[in-house]
């Protein structure tokens, strides 16, 4: 069953409504913090093709696409919010073309990540967001991959990494650095960028 709902903010889709599935460990991400995001992302996001990873109820992608960014990858590995992805989609009537659900766990997609495979040819990606359950340690797992994954991120690729606690510096490659970072209530949100 659901457990409530997330409204689009900005763009073709905004004041539209998501619902929010009864998933474990799932946090759609507030809508101030979603205004601040897009805030930043405002000179970046028209045409971008953009990864959401963990994506839960996808209103990072969605909202994405209601402001004009031209494909997104969503992954997601729980069944019940996979499917509640593909139902939302359906009712924001998006154009299939415009997105790609992969139920698939990130660690495991992002070791088999081929920008020149799968069904559907994956992209060199402009936007990357990353919104993990707490306390599990995935940002450990997830930006090292990502980071080294070839093909995926391109120079001037932006990361998006919503935790609950500070980011550790350990976990950027040399050449990339925070360009953005705020706090709400318990939250830390930040803004990567690949390269300086």
């Amino acid at each position: 069953m659901p457990r409530g709902e997330v409204r689009i903010i900005g763009g073709k889709w905004r004041s539209r409504k998501i619902e929010v599935p009864n998933t474990p460990g799932l946090r759609p991400t507030p809508d101030s913090v979603r205004e601040t995001v897009f805030n930043w992302l405002q000179h970046d996001i028209a045409g971008a093709q953009c990864l959401d990873l963990f994506s839960g109820t996808g209103v990072m992608a969605f909202e994405a696409l209601s402001r004009g960014a031209a494909k997104v990858f969503l992954v997601e590995q729980a069944k019940l919010a996979c499917k509640h992805l593909f139902e939302s989609a359906q009712k924001l009537q998006i154009d299939p073309s415009a997105y790609v659900i992969v139920p698939q766990d990130v660690v495991q997609w992002l070791q088999h990540y081929d920008k020149n495979k799968q069904n559907s040819l994956n992209p060199e990606f402009d936007l990357v967001f990353i919104d993990p359950p707490y306390h599990q340690d995935w940002l450990n797992k997830v930006l090292p991959l990502l980071f080294s994954c070839p093909g995926l991120l391109k120079p001037t690729s932006l990361i998006y990494i919503e935790s609950e606690k500070m980011l550790a510096s350990e976990l950027l490659p040399e050449g990339a650095q925070i360009i953005k970072h705020k706090k709400a209530g318990m939250v830390h949100y930040f803004l990567v960028s690949k390269k300086s």
